[in-house]
């Protein structure tokens, strides 16, 4: 059962608008491309904005993402063997032992570590001047506090005659103990999936950690218009982890939904359903704890990059995220296999532990999980569809490649060399990477994403044109001569369906 989903789509594109915006030089390349050392694509400031092409959330092929041989029109409705690394000093994540629950934070192989972002000399990268790629980036990124659940400064119910908050009684329906409030809705309906909000925050937090200085902060986390000291991005990315420590409360157990279908059955806002009856989505809302290895990778590379990131701004989130990562990633290990759930179908689950054992061995530099992570990529091999929710491979080697791990960054280099060759010159999408009519624009940012990263660290000129066309396709450089963000441009989409 697929549904159009808001939230997993917008990461990749709003990293894309970010990047863009900030004052990194894309069209120069890493000083040593052999040595794949970041420092060219700095310029690729990103934000993972798949705030736009949200609009055409994704759904992966039934046939397990081979495309279809019909070229149908672009959804339209909406707003997305290793080598040696030089050693570096574990840094505290908690700023106390030296250590987090028996683990420290290892930087050593990161390219770019301690690199500014570069410069961007001209006035614009595409078709678009640096304004409207930071305007771009914005919307996306506030798109994520109208998706917000519980009791948490949603700017949307601000003026909702039925109160500002809902689903306060999520969580007592599996355990009276159980506290499920917050995190993000999926979609236009208000179920929480904890594979794509652990997806969304993995590829939003990746962006941010690439891109830094592409991520502004204009607002608080109430979006009271102050400015806290802290990007907005990672304002939003807080809800999701804060979510996410809650769904693992316990060693043997991983909370994969919370909610129900009767979101599809009546058309009301989150504020009311929640005063209507558990039938209608209301009240003590239904838990699904049968999370397995899919779920439980995802997570863990999500929570792992968040204690890398988070570290400066709140080193005791930061630990509690590593602790909970490293947690729910053996979890996985000791349940293998994939989730069954009605909604999201994932067919692999090696690609997911991959991310969550690449991700870990990038924050703490110990070996086992580097080992686990090169035997996830071997068990992978050429994934032939494109990076997303259900498909984590290339952000996992990233995680790799940054670490020196030279046969990953071969095997993700050929997926972004057919990612480009995916830029159909047929009509009515001429311009786009075209992957599969649903959610068409969502496949299309995903692979410019992880060009982006792949440019980042090759200096890679085909990558870089692809994630540069991709994003500019979307915001209206296409034969249609309009936007696909909503709020942002040429006859943008109204009311759209999410």
């Amino acid at each position: 059962m697929a549904h159009s989903r808001f939230v997993r789509t917008l990461p990749p594109l709003l990293v894309l608008f970010a990047c863009l915006a900030c004052s990194d030089d894309p069209t120069q390349g890493p000083a040593d491309t052999d040595a794949w050392t970041d420092a060219s694509a700095d310029a690729w400031t990103d934000a993972s904005a798949d705030a736009s092409a949200d609009a055409l959330s994704e759904s992966r092929p039934d046939d397990g993402g081979n495309p279809p041989t019909d070229t149908p029109v672009p959804d339209a409705t909406d707003a997305g063997h290793r080598d040696t690394p030089e050693d570096v000093p574990p840094q505290d994540l908690d700023g106390d032992d030296g250590s987090l629950d028996g683990g420290e934070l290892d930087t050593a192989g990161d390219a770019d570590a301690g690199r500014d972002s570069g410069q961007w000399e001209q006035s614009g990268v595409g078709d678009f001047a640096l304004a409207d790629y930071a305007e771009a980036a914005r919307l996306a990124t506030r798109f994520y506090g109208a998706q917000r659940c519980g009791d948490a400064d949603n700017w949307l119910l601000t003026d909702n005659p039925h109160g500002d908050s809902c689903h306060l009684q999520d969580g007592p329906e599996h355990d009276p103990q159980l506290d499920l409030t917050g995190g993000w809705h999926d979609a236009g309906d208000y179920i929480k999936f904890t594979s794509t909000t652990a997806w969304t925050a993995y590829a939003l937090l990746i962006g941010y950690e690439a891109f830094p200085a592409a991520y502004a902060d204009q607002d608080g986390p109430s979006y009271g218009g102050v400015a806290n000291g802290v990007p907005d991005v990672l304002d939003e990315v807080r809800v999701a982890t804060d979510y996410l420590l809650r769904v693992h409360p316990d060693p043997d157990t991983l909370i994969h939904r919370v909610g129900g279908d009767q979101d599809h059955d009546l058309w009301v806002t989150s504020p009311y359903q929640s005063t209507l009856s558990v039938a209608q989505g209301g009240g003590q809302r239904p838990v699904f704890a049968g999370g397995r290895a899919d779920v439980a990778g995802m997570t863990a590379a999500a929570l792992a990059v968040a204690a890398r990131v988070f570290r400066e701004h709140d080193p005791d989130h930061a630990a509690a995220c590593l602790t909970t990562a490293r947690s729910v990633y053996a979890l996985g290990r000791a349940r293998t296999g994939t989730t069954p759930d009605g909604f999201y179908g994932d067919d692999d689950w090696q690609d997911n532990m991959l991310a969550g054992a690449a991700e870990l061995h990038r924050t703490t530099g110990e070996v086992t999980y580097l080992e686990h992570a090169e035997s996830y990529h071997a068990a992978v091999g050429r994934h032939y569809w494109v990076c997303g929710w259900d498909n984590p491979a290339d952000l996992g080697r990233h995680a790799l490649a940054r670490a020196g791990h030279e046969g990953a960054l071969a095997v993700w280099g050929e997926e972004v060399a057919a990612y480009a060759q995916r830029v159909s010159e047929q009509e009515y999408i001429r311009g786009m990477a075209w992957f599969h009519d649903w959610g068409s624009l969502a496949w299309a940012s995903n692979a410019a994403f992880s060009a982006a990263l792949y440019f980042k660290i090759t200096g890679d000129e085909t990558a870089r044109g692809l994630a540069i066309s991709q994003v500019d396709y979307v915001l209206g450089a296409n034969e249609y001569g309009r936007s696909f963000l909503v709020g942002y441009g040429v006859n943008p989409p109204r009311r759209p369906h999410h």
